[in-house]
């Protein structure tokens, strides 16, 4: 993340995106079950306290991971948002059903 966006976002809401990003990546490339909070963690080099101030458990992450991947997103390299919105929601999807 970098240190524009995060000083214009506030740090502890910085760190609870960063956990987010960690999470589904991992979650994409490996499926929920497969994917561990001190794995999380150690990638976004917090702690356990850290993590469980931002998220009550994993499934609390899933739930806000999924609520944030359900929203469209604006690829930067189009200037239609039309055109370049697309879910990331059905790839996350797929990934922790089958």
């Amino acid at each position: 993340m970098s240190a524009v966006l995060e000083k214009r976002m506030g740090r502890g809401e910085a760190t609870r995106e960063r956990i987010l990003e960690i999470a589904e990546t991992a979650v994409l490339a490996k499926g929920f079950g497969a994917t561990s909070i001190d794995e999380v963690i150690a990638e976004a080099g917090l702690t356990k306290s850290g993590f469980f101030y931002h998220f009550k458990d994993k499934n609390a992450l899933a739930r806000e991971s999924s609520a944030d991947m359900s929203r469209p997103t604006i690829s930067p390299s189009t200037k239609s948002s039309r055109a370049a919105t697309s879910y990331p929601m059905t790839r996350c999807r797929r990934s922790l059903f089958h």
